[in-house]
């Protein structure tokens, strides 16, 4: 009988096994924030969560994104208000939390700003202002960071890239702007 890992079927587990690190080569710790933990286990197809700035939420999503298309089989899009919002995010802590946790990330075998192939699945990086943001592209789950800065119609507009999958999962988070608008709506 082959072993499970604890990596294998929790997310705290996977942390815990890889030592996995944040965008600072800093160890995730809940020491501080601890509220994140509830967040990294959980696995609802529909979240939202609204949220102050700085509190850990996109580093959380991002762990988390990377693990799924691993541990679930889920193809993934993680869409930003704009493209040049993708490439600094994508630049300053997607691909920093790589290559700080190479032991756990590092069999990608696509690496660029817009897409990361994990295994046999895909996360797409996305704008919600660019022109072909919501087309040609499948997914299981839908992660909506910014969505007050974010083009609503677009954000709508995603949600038909589900239809071919089983979870449909779509998980929204944002600081607020104003009441009844955004993720203030949802």
């Amino acid at each position: 009988m082959q072993e499970i890992k604890a990596s294998q079927i929790s997310i705290i587990g996977f942390l815990g096994e890889h030592g996995i690190k944040n965008e600072k080569s800093e160890p995730i710790s809940f020491e501080q924030r601890f509220f994140l933990y509830d967040i990294f286990r959980d696995w609802s197809q529909f979240q939202v969560i609204k949220k102050c700035s700085q509190v850990g939420m996109s580093t959380t999503a991002i762990i988390k994104t990377l693990w799924a298309p691993k541990c679930h089989k889920w193809n993934i899009i993680y869409t930003l208000p704009t493209d040049d919002d993708v490439s600094e995010f994508v630049s300053a802590k997607t691909n920093k939390i790589v290559s700080a946790n190479r032991t756990a990330f590092g069999d990608m075998e696509v690496d660029n700003v817009g897409r990361k192939e994990i295994g046999d699945r895909f996360l797409y990086y996305k704008g919600t202002v660019s022109k072909s943001a919501a087309i040609m592209t499948t997914a299981d789950l839908l992660v909506h960071d910014e969505v007050d800065r974010s083009n609503q119609v677009a954000i709508e507009t995603y949600k038909s890239r589900l239809k071919a999958s089983n979870y449909k999962g779509i998980w929204q988070f944002s600081n607020p702007s104003v009441e009844r608008a955004g993720v203030d709506l949802i």
